[in-house]
């Protein structure tokens, strides 16, 4: 019975753990502006290379994950398009259009 209430207890902390991971995780994008948890990444990355992007940058009607302005004038569209939100026909229709008029 004493190991089944620990088990128990045990549980509850790794939900509990979770819970705040997740929200930790949705203030961080909330914090830098981007929209999924593998746009959080890839800004930390490039913060950490001390690469200044700028993420949800609109241009002409449409918007890039992140904008990079090169010290030597290049402007640099990145984009990070998971599974989740590209992949039904709309999206990908969406997304071909919008890489047509970037490139």
């Amino acid at each position: 019975m004493k190991i089944l209430c620990s088990l128990s207890v045990l549980f509850v902390l790794l939900i509990i753990l979770k819970v705040l991971h997740t929200l930790y995780v949705y203030r961080q994008m909330k914090k830098y502006g981007v929209e999924s948890v593998a746009e959080l990444k890839l800004f930390k990355a490039f913060k950490k290379l001390n690469i200044n992007v700028i993420p949800q940058y609109p241009i002409d009607g449409y918007r890039v994950d992140f904008a990079w302005f090169t010290d030597d004038g290049m402007k640099i569209a990145i984009e990070c398009d998971g599974e989740k939100f590209h992949s039904s026909i709309e999206a990908k229709i969406w997304d071909r259009e919008k890489d047509k008029y970037l490139v």
